[in-house]
C-alpha cells in the first residue's frame, strides 16, 4: 500500500512539474511610452468611424529603430529606441500643427523630418533592411476597380518611402503604379529587400512577390485545390492562418490548421467538426511544389487559477509569428491571461527551445507584436493612458538551444 501511495505522489508531482512549468521567462525591457492625443509624438487607439481599422496601431523594429503606424491618425512615426521621434509621415488635417518639428524640404539634411502625405485609410506597415517603409492604404471609393474574372473588388495600394521618409512610388499588383490589390493582410520583406504582399479574397489567399525594384516575380493563389492535406482518407477542411516568406530564396511558410468533418451516419450530413492538427506547409515557388509539412506540436496546459492535478488539461494552439534568420520558426500561444508561451522550431520541425513572456492581457486595450530577424520580440501595449513600447530578447533562447 505504501509503495502504491508513493508511486501515486510521484506521478502527481511529475505531471504538475512537466505540464505547465520548467519554462524560463524572458525579461521584459520597457523602451519608452507613447501618450494618447493628436500631437506629433502621440497616438489614438480609440474607435474611429472614419477608418474602420481592426488594428489601430502596429509596431515594427528594424536595427533598433521603432516604427509605429497609427491608423486613426493616419500616420507613421519613426522613433529611436530611447523614444525620440525622428520622422513623421501623415495627413496634415489629422494631426495637430507640428511642434517638435516643421515640415521639411526633401533635400534638406535634418535630424527630424515631417512629411505630410494624403493617406486615406492605412492598414499595415513593413520596413526592409534599407529602412525603406511600405504602408498599405485603402483607396477612395472612386479609385476602386472590379476584377470580373475573380469577382473581387480591387481597393488597396502600397506606398513606398525611403529611409528619410520621402515618398518613392506606389505599388500595385502589376508592379510600380499597377492596378490595386484585393484586401491586404500583410506586407513582408526579405534579405534581398523583395516585397511580398499577402492579400485575402472571399475564396482564397493571393500572394504577390516583387523584386526590390517592384517587378512582379511570382503570383500564387492558395485555395482548397492547392493546399496539401496531411492524410488522404479523412474528410478535412482547412484554415490558412499566417503566411511568411523565407529571408533567402523563394519559399513561403504557410501556417494551416486542419479540421476533420464529422458526418452523421444516419442523415449523411455534416454534424460537427474536430480540430485535427496544425502544420506549416513550405511552398517552393521556383519549383511550384510543396517541399515540407512541419507539424506543430500539441501542447496542453491547465486553466488559470486551477490545480494541475486531476484537472482536465486544455489544448494550446500556436500562432505562427515569423521565421527568423531563415532557420527558426517562432510560434506563440496565450496560455492564460498573463502569459504568452514562445516555442521555437527549426525548419525541420525540431524543437529548439521555449520560453514565456509576461503580458497582463486584461490591462491592455490593444496589443501588437513584431519579431525582428535577430529574434527580438517587440510589442506595443496600449493601456488606459498611454502605450508602452517593450521588447524581449528572445534570441537568448536560440543560444540556449545550441
Amino acid at each position: 500500500m505504501k509503495k502504491v501511495l508513493l508511486l501515486f505522489i510521484f506521478l502527481s508531482l511529475f505531471i504538475f512539474s512537466c505540464r505547465d512549468s520548467d519554462t524560463s521567462q524572458l525579461k521584459r525591457e520597457t523602451l519608452f511610452n507613447i501618450r494618447y492625443g493628436n500631437m506629433d509624438d502621440q497616438i489614438d487607439i480609440s474607435f474611429n468611424r472614419h477608418t474602420f481599422s481592426i488594428n489601430p496601431a502596429h509596431v515594427r523594429m528594424v536595427d533598433g529603430i521603432i516604427y509605429v503606424l497609427n491608423s486613426n491618425l493616419r500616420k507613421v512615426m519613426k522613433f529611436t529606441s530611447f523614444g525620440d521621434l525622428i520622422a513623421l509621415i501623415g495627413r496634415r488635417d489629422e494631426n495637430s500643427t507640428p511642434v517638435l518639428f516643421e515640415e521639411n524640404d526633401p533635400l534638406e539634411v535634418v535630424n527630424r523630418r515631417a512629411v505630410f502625405f494624403p493617406f486615406n485609410n492605412i492598414g499595415t506597415i513593413r520596413v526592409d533592411r534599407r529602412q525603406h517603409i511600405y504602408v498599405s492604404d485603402l483607396l477612395p471609393r472612386e479609385r476602386h476597380e472590379f476584377d470580373e474574372v475573380n469577382n473581387i473588388v480591387l481597393s488597396h495600394i502600397i506606398y513606398k518611402f525611403d529611409n528619410n521618409a520621402n515618398f518613392i512610388n506606389s505599388l500595385g499588383q502589376d508592379g510600380v503604379g499597377g492596378k490595386p490589390f484585393p484586401f491586404i493582410k500583410s506586407i513582408e520583406t526579405n534579405n534581398n529587400n523583395d516585397i511580398i504582399v499577402v492579400t485575402i479574397t472571399e475564396a482564397k489567399k493571393i500572394v504577390f512577390w516583387f523584386s526590390a525594384e517592384g517587378n512582379l516575380k511570382y503570383r500564387v493563389e492558395l485555395d482548397e485545390d492547392s493546399i496539401p492535406f496531411p492524410v488522404g482518407d479523412l474528410n478535412f477542411f482547412y484554415s490558412i492562418e499566417t503566411i511568411k516568406p523565407s529571408s533567402i530564396g523563394y519559399l513561403l511558410y504557410i501556417k494551416t490548421q486542419y479540421y476533420e468533418r464529422k458526418i452523421d451516419p444516419i442523415t449523411g450530413m455534416q454534424s460537427d467538426f474536430d480540430f485535427y492538427k496544425s502544420f506549416i506547409n513550405v511552398l517552393d515557388l521556383q519549383a511550384g511544389t510543396y517541399i515540407n509539412m512541419i507539424e506543430i506540436p500539441e501542447v496542453y496546459t491547465s486553466p488559470l487559477g486551477q490545480s494541475n492535478f486531476m484537472q482536465k488539461p486544455m489544448r494550446v494552439l500556436y500562432d505562427f509569428m515569423d521565421i527568423v534568420n531563415n532557420r527558426y520558426l517562432f510560434l506563440s500561444s496565450k496560455i492564460n491571461d498573463r502569459t504568452l508561451q514562445i516555442l521555437i522550431l527549426d525548419t525541420d520541425g525540431r524543437a529548439v527551445g521555449q520560453s514565456r513572456i509576461n503580458i497582463d492581457f486584461e490591462n491592455y486595450h490593444h496589443i501588437d507584436i513584431d519579431v525582428s530577424n535577430e529574434g527580438i520580440i517587440t510589442a506595443l501595449l496600449a493601456g488606459d493612458s498611454e502605450a508602452n513600447i517593450v521588447w524581449w530578447r528572445a534570441n537568448s533562447i536560440l543560444r540556449r538551444g545550441r
